[in-house]
């Protein structure tokens, strides 16, 4: 498929596995120059080797956190000061830890708001002003 987005730059939140990676490897597969971003630096570097294979768009990694503002300053310069532009942004990111709810406390719910909601609101405003420099960009949130 040919969405018309080759040359594109993106940035993909927790992008060295899961739903994160997949959307990285469809924008890859397009043409993208993809930004991938995780906590885990082997898992990363897993990823990295995986997508540039596929032979698209050039894909660089950018190790954080994206709960920590410093890291998403770090991220949207990552992706400007090596492609020159950002086109997309998609976050992805895990929820709640995987226990019951009764397990759960409220530093654990606290921990993702922190993930789920303020992490996007913090990457969106730190992009958004390269998102609209060639008239408009993408924000794709998945939870």
């Amino acid at each position: 498929m040919d969405l018309k987005i080759k040359g594109n730059s993106a940035i993909v939140t927790a992008s060295s596995s899961g739903l994160g990676k997949a959307a990285a490897a469809a924008l890859v597969k397009e043409g993208v120059n993809v930004v991938i971003n995780g906590r885990d630096q082997q898992k990363l570097d897993s990823a990295l080797k995986e997508l540039n294979e596929l032979n698209g768009g050039r894909v660089i990694s950018c190790q954080g956190d994206i709960t920590k503002k410093e890291d998403i300053k770090r991220l949207v310069k990552t992706a400007v000061d090596n492609f020159g532009r950002l086109d997309h942004l998609v976050t992805s990111a895990g929820g709640p830890p995987a226990k019951s709810f009764l397990e759960t406390t409220e530093a654990d719910w606290y921990d993702s708001y922190e993930l789920l909601v303020m992490s996007v609101v913090r990457l969106i405003k730190e992009s958004v002003e390269f998102l609209k420099k060639d008239g408009g960009g993408t924000i794709v949130n998945i939870t």
